[in-house]
């Protein structure tokens, strides 16, 4: 079956509770991922040429950012609980997950994400198609402290640490991969994207100060990247804003190339907040700092591959020589399904199998059909891979049968 054709409008409910891993923790992350990866290219890259063009915005456009920039500018904290759903067009899944999230700037964030309980789930309308299935989303754990990054294996009772890079930390988690969460000036959000009101919610013509200040509507945005370093992780973004506090409240991130798709809702989100709720729900005192006494460490490299052992076996830190094993999905596609599995293990990945279309080509019979992130897509160690594996048609079947 053909992938599900993109909708020409946000999938987002109207309720005030808000459906990417959640947007803020998984930002603060990404930041951290970004000046990991930045280590990759000794030579610094020219800008691109559309990142250099500014175009011009209406009066109304203007206006929307620079409230949203004003109203967030001081936001240094910001903590909350999210939906994510994260949807797969070659494996028609919707995975649901559920967690909390913190935020301290500049660079410190925290996200927990659990499987969404069962009786929660409801699979998206997707018109005259069937609805896809809906499975539960994995347990993850991240936590950024500013120095490292921590992937934590509840399950295993292991955590992957990797340093941070001295000369890249303290960078603001609005230059990461998921700049939606707190507002930029607006001249740099004109120079790295492309931004449009969606049509049919275009603000009134009239009075944009009253509408800018209405909590009973909200703002919607059409957003579509101008630099790489954008474009390498979404093709197209819709970003919901409540009002008058211009805190997101739904995102949904099309993955380059098209065949997937991740939204998130955001609730009881609290700014600046010196009572500590979320850090309470964290069952501790500090979210950056988690109890992980009893866990086995495994420090890995700027490129994703293991660090060398040493000493206690703690992370080595940025003078270590990088590994040959890149932090890429290699491409699995065609091989027998033990196989693929072996190498993507190899890379430090988890791998999920799932039975594919039916085959009359008895070569092809449990091979892999298609994987879930194609080869030479950047994805962190400990992510899952999905892989859809050619079965024996019911031909073959009898076939072997009679023999």
């Amino acid at each position: 079956m053909p992938p599900a054709t993109r909708p020409t409008a946000p999938l987002f409910s109207a309720g005030r509770s808000v459906v990417v891993r959640s947007a803020l923790g998984v930002a603060c992350i990404a930041v951290c991922s970004a000046a990991l990866t930045a280590q990759e290219s000794p030579a610094p890259q020219r800008p691109d040429p559309q990142a250099m063009r500014v175009d011009a915005v209406s009066p109304a456009l203007q206006a929307t950012l620079q409230a949203w920039y004003d109203a967030t500018k001081d936001v240094q904290k910001l903590e909350g609980s999210h939906i994510q759903v994260l949807s797969d067009d070659s494996f028609r899944t919707e995975a649901h997950s559920v967690g909390k999230f913190f935020y301290e700037g500049p660079d410190k964030g925290r996200i927990d994400l659990d499987p969404r309980p069962e009786s929660q789930c409801r699979p998206r309308a997707r018109g005259a198609q069937a609805p896809y299935e809906v499975t539960a989303g994995e347990v993850k754990k991240w936590v950024c402290d500013g120095t490292k990054l921590m992937q934590i294996d509840e399950a295993k009772k292991e955590v992957t640490v990797t340093e941070i890079p001295p000369q890249h930390r303290g960078e603001n988690i609005m230059n990461g991969p998921l700049p939606f969460l707190l507002g930029m000036p607006p001249e740099v959000v004109k120079r790295r994207f492309k931004i449009s009101f969606p049509p049919n919610h275009e603000p009134p013509a009239a009075d944009m100060q009253r509408w800018l200040a209405d909590p009973n509507s909200t703002v919607m945005l059409k957003v579509l990247p101008l630099q790489k370093q954008d474009a390498q992780n979404w093709s197209e973004a819709w970003v919901e804003l409540s009002k008058p506090d211009f805190l997101p409240k739904n995102v949904k991130l099309y993955a380059p190339g098209g065949g997937s798709d991740t939204m998130y809702q955001f609730h009881d989100l609290k700014t600046n907040d010196e009572r500590g709720l979320i850090r309470k729900l964290f069952g501790q005192g500090d979210p950056f700092q988690p109890n992980l006494r009893g866990y086995k460490a495994i420090p890995m490299n700027v490129a994703g591959g293991p660090a060398p052992a040493g000493g206690d076996g703690a992370p080595q830190g940025p003078g270590i020589v990088p590994q040959p094993m890149p932090q890429v999905v290699p491409s699995v596609v065609g091989l027998p399904h033990a196989t693929a599995e072996k190498l993507l293990v190899a890379r430090n990945y988890a791998v999920k199998k799932y039975a594919g279309d039916p085959t009359e080509t008895k070569a092809l019979v449990g091979k892999v059909q298609v994987q879930q992130h194609e080869g030479g897509t950047k994805l962190p160690p400990g992510e899952t891979v999905g892989l859809k594996i050619w079965i024996a048609a019911p031909a073959i079947r009898q076939a072997a049968a009679a023999e």
